[in-house]
């Protein structure tokens, strides 16, 4: 009789072990799919809301690289404008220099070109008494000068000389000055616009002239060449060449 109640009570633990085991592996693949749609919605939420900005960083680099290429436009812009305007400014000046006659019709006039036609003067003609670079002439002084500069602007760096363009009022003084030169010089000669008359900057009117040709290129007068008696040309006061300065010694 207890025999029959032992195996009838593990009968029925076995029953129950058995019943139980399916409810536990239900459990653990109920707890598997929610872990993996779990996974699965984190995954799709990072799709549609990504911790970086993309769309963002797209936008902002080409709006860099938008920025950048107007810098370059402007840069180059303003360059060609600079350019332009030095070759402007080449041509005006350019078209204001007066050309050597003695030279070929495209040669302008240049120092050191010209400084080799250009003899040393003597050194009975140069006296200490007139200052370094002067030459002195029958009591008077004159400068040569390397620099070339319209008439007026000539005319005011002799009168900071001490001294005026040169006025030429004998024969001895225009050989002297024209002495196997090449180069040309302002004088003190000019005129008013339109007018016939010529004058020198002493205010004295014109009486004996080596003109060379026609006076109808300019109002003032310059001193051209080594030949003595028809050496003075006509150009635009707003030349530029080189000038002779006088003062008394």
């Amino acid at each position: 009789m207890e025999m029959e109640e032992i195996g009838a009570k593990v009968a029925a633990e076995e029953k129950e072990s058995k019943g139980n085991k399916p409810l536990e592996t239900q459990d653990t693949y109920t707890i598997v799919e929610e872990k993996e749609e779990h996974e699965s919605e984190e995954v799709y939420s990072k799709l549609q809301r990504p911790s970086e900005d993309v769309y963002g960083m797209t936008t902002k680099g080409q709006l860099n690289r938008g920025h950048r290429h107007r810098l370059v436009i402007a840069f180059l812009s303003l360059l060609c404008l600079s350019l332009l305007v030095v070759v402007i400014a080449l041509v005006v000046k350019l078209q204001n220099r007066p050309v050597c006659q003695h030279f070929e019709p495209n040669d302008v006039c240049n120092q050191e070109k010209c400084q080799a036609l250009y003899p040393e003067r003597s050194g009975a003609e140069k006296c200490s008494r007139c200052g370094k670079d002067w030459l002195d002439y029958k009591g008077s002084c004159y400068l040569f000068s390397t620099l070339r500069h319209t008439w007026n602007d000539s005319r005011a760096d002799c009168q900071r000389k001490d001294g005026d363009l040169a006025v030429i009022d004998s024969v001895d003084v225009q050989k002297f000055l024209t002495k196997g030169g090449y180069m040309m010089y302002w004088i003190g000669l000019k005129r008013s616009s339109g007018s016939a008359h010529w004058s020198w900057v002493t205010g004295e009117t014109l009486k004996g002239s080596y003109w060379a040709g026609p006076t109808t290129a300019g109002d003032c007068a310059f001193l051209d060449g080594d030949l003595p008696l028809s050496n003075w040309g006509t150009s635009k006061c707003s030349s530029a060449t080189f000038y002779i300065c006088q003062k008394k010694n």
